[in-house]
């Protein structure tokens, strides 16, 4: 949720900042995708299970293949993190109670920089509404937005960055920028702030929030080693 990161965005920026987020000892974090998650929920009268026409649960992917398919059209780049990504990250459907029949599907974008995400917003819902059709009989569809981040990117060349090369560089190590398409507190914090930021720290992120997520100790003991080249730096004004 973010909740410490949203909080802090509202008051003073500080002079630089490095968000603690796993990229390996020697490498250094400088962008993110942006997010936007949709929940979709179709409602309608309770029909007979034998009766002619789609299921509530075959109207809900109908919309999902119709959204997946818009989202495919939009942004054609040979990168991974230039793509504009579309998943379905859950849907459930049936009919609690006898009366109506209910499905719910959420929708997760995952936004490169050049993307607003407002903007995708208001082309999913037509895209969705499009996607449900007009017939008579149609579920009503409502559609809210759960989640949103802008996508971020800050400067390789900026002090902080370049205090990070130069502080991996003692320790042994050959830096290297990365650009990922998660999200983090720099989807936050960036825009609100505007001074030098990064995202350093040990580990895989392959393995974030997995049983496999795990620390190198040698890993951890250099990335300690670059911290205090980095601040070193600070002290001295460079950054």
């Amino acid at each position: 949720t973010s909740a410490g990161a949203r909080y802090r965005a509202a008051l003073g920026a500080p002079d630089w900042c490095v968000i603690g987020e796993p990229s390996g000892w020697d490498a250094i974090t400088v962008a993110y995708k942006g997010r936007l998650t949709l929940r979709v929920t179709l409602t309608r009268h309770a029909r007979h299970g034998a009766a002619p026409g789609p299921t509530v649960a075959e109207e809900a992917l109908a919309i999902w293949q119709h959204a997946r398919a818009g989202a495919s059209t939009r942004v054609d780049a040979s990168r991974a993190f230039d793509r504009l990504d579309c998943r379905l990250e859950g849907i459930r459907a049936g009919n609690d109670d006898g009366m109506s029949e209910r499905a719910e599907l959420r929708i997760g974008y995952r936004l490169p920089p050049g993307i607003d995400p407002r903007q995708l917003e208001r082309e999913a819902e037509g895209l969705i509404r499009n996607g449900a059709g007009s017939a008579p009989d149609a579920s009503a569809v409502a559609i809210e937005t759960v989640g949103m981040e802008e996508p971020v990117r800050t400067a390789r060349t900026s002090p902080l960055a370049r205090a990070f090369a130069r502080a991996i560089a003692e320790a042994g190590g050959q830096a290297t920028f990365k650009e990922k398409s998660g999200t983090s507190d720099m989807n936050i914090l960036a825009p609100a702030w505007g001074c030098p930021m990064v995202a350093y720290g040990p580990g895989d992120s392959r393995y974030d929030h997995t049983p496999l997520e795990r620390l190198s100790l040698v890993d951890y003991a250099r990335s300690i080693r670059v911290l205090r080249g980095v601040l070193d730096r600070a002290s001295k004004a460079i950054i």
